[in-house]
This record gives structure tokens, C-alpha cells and sequence, in this order.
């Protein structure tokens, strides 16, 4: 099972060769699936459960900046960029208020850029200049009294993806982490 620490730090330790991921890279019946598509950027999930903590494989799709969904996460979460360009922004709110972007960054996917969110009242953008793939683990959903106001559900039916693009997902995937 995981390691305790911080989830930058158990992603850091999940992407060596030491971690849970890569047997869980084993076979894909391990996974679900989910197409996040209620707005820009739209991303491909593969997701699974592993004790209280969820691991997601995104494939993001490129997207302009005016047309990124910013927002609060309402877990606490840890992200690596493994391929792309990716381009995120960093904000502060604890009101549905839309902060200030208080940070950009710009990065080549190389496994090498990892961040986290842990505080309920960061918010992000992710407006990937092509198409990026990330991994991110993420914790329980936070306390109700906790959660920021702004964090909402998608206003549609998220749909799983074809067996067919699963199957080709995870096998890039694969190539990263197993």
C-alpha cells in the first residue's frame, strides 16, 4: 500500500520503480474510464482506487487559455506532467469569487514538473498547448465546512471512454510507468 507523507511525495515514490502504479500497470481490468468533456480542456480518464487515494492517468487535449475551466479541487491532489506542453495557472480564493492568477507556468512534459494542490481555496487552470498525459493522485474529498463554494459537478452525464481508446490510452501510458 502507499507510503504516508505528502501527495507530492507519494507520487514522487508511486513513480519510481518501487510503487503500486507499475502493478497496477499489469493488467487493465485494474482501471475505469471516464471522458471529462463539459468543458475545455477535455480529458480522457483512466482511473482506479487504491485504499483511500484515487490515481488518474489524463490525456488533456489542447485548448486556449480563454477556454479553460478554472477551479478549485475539492480533494487534495498531486500532479505530474509526463508528455506534452502543458500550461497551467495558479489562483487564490475561498469565496465562488474567480481569484487572481497569481502564477503561470509553462513546461515540457518530461516527468520532471510535478505540483500540488492541498489547499481547498487554490484554484488551477490547465490550457495545454498540445495535447499533454499526467498523472495525479488525489485524496479524499475534504470536509464539507471545507470545501470551496466554487466547486461544482459536471452538468452532464460523464460517459466512459471505448474499450477500444482505453486499451490505446493504456498502452501509452505503459510506456511511462511500467
Amino acid at each position: 500500500m502507499f507510503e504516508k507523507g505528502s501527495l507530492l511525495n507519494l507520487l514522487t515514490y508511486e513513480l519510481s520503480s518501487k510503487g503500486v502504479i507499475r502493478e497496477l500497470m499489469e493488467d487493465i481490468n485494474n482501471w475505469d474510464s471516464i471522458l471529462v468533456d463539459y468543458h475545455p480542456p477535455f480529458v480522457e480518464r483512466i482511473h482506479c482506487k487504491v485504499g483511500k487515494y484515487r490515481i488518474s492517468l489524463h490525456y488533456i487535449h489542447a485548448c486556449e487559455i480563454s477556454e479553460a475551466l478554472l477551479h478549485p479541487h475539492p480533494w487534495k491532489s498531486a500532479f505530474i506532467v509526463l508528455d506534452g506542453l502543458y500550461r497551467t495557472g495558479i489562483g487564490y480564493s475561498n469565496t465562488e469569487e474567480v481569484p487572481n492568477i497569481m502564477s503561470e507556468s509553462v513546461c515540457r512534459g518530461n516527468g520532471e514538473f510535478l505540483y500540488d494542490m492541498s489547499d481547498p481555496n487554490l484554484w488551477h487552470y490547465v490550457a495545454p498547448i498540445t495535447p499533454v498525459m499526467t498523472v495525479m493522485i488525489n485524496d479524499e474529498v475534504f470536509e464539507p465546512d471545507v470545501i470551496n463554494p466554487a466547486c461544482k459537478k459536471a452538468d452532464k452525464e460523464l460517459l466512459p471512454l471505448s474499450e477500444e481508446r482505453k486499451k490505446e490510452l493504456f498502452e501509452q501510458f505503459k510506456k511511462y510507468l511500467y
